[in-house]
C-alpha cells in the first residue's frame, strides 16, 4: 500500500514543478512585453524626429519666392455693442 509520506512527497513536487513552470512563463511573457515595448518606443521616436524634419522642410519653403508664403496674421476686430 501507498503511504500518506510517499503521496505528499509527490504532490509536493508536482507543485513545485508547476510553480517554476509558471515562473518561467512569467519571464519569457515580460521579455516578449519588454520587446514590444521597445518597439513601439522606436517608432514614437522615429515620428517624432520624422515631425521635426518635417517642420524643417517647411521652414525653408516658406523662405522660397513664389513657392513659399507668409501665414495670414488676422485681427479680431472689437466692435462696441451698445
Amino acid at each position: 500500500m501507498v503511504e500518506l509520506v510517499t503521496i505528499d512527497l509527490a504532490l509536493d513536487l508536482i507543485l513545485k514543478v508547476i510553480l517554476v513552470a509558471v515562473l518561467v512563463y512569467l519571464a519569457v511573457l515580460l521579455r516578449i512585453v519588454d520587446r514590444i515595448l521597445r518597439s513601439f518606443e522606436k517608432s514614437a521616436h522615429s515620428i517624432e524626429h520624422t515631425a521635426g524634419t518635417v517642420d524643417d522642410v517647411a521652414s525653408i519653403l516658406t523662405k522660397i519666392p513664389f513657392v513659399g508664403r507668409k501665414r495670414r496674421r488676422t485681427r479680431k476686430r472689437e466692435v462696441d455693442v451698445e
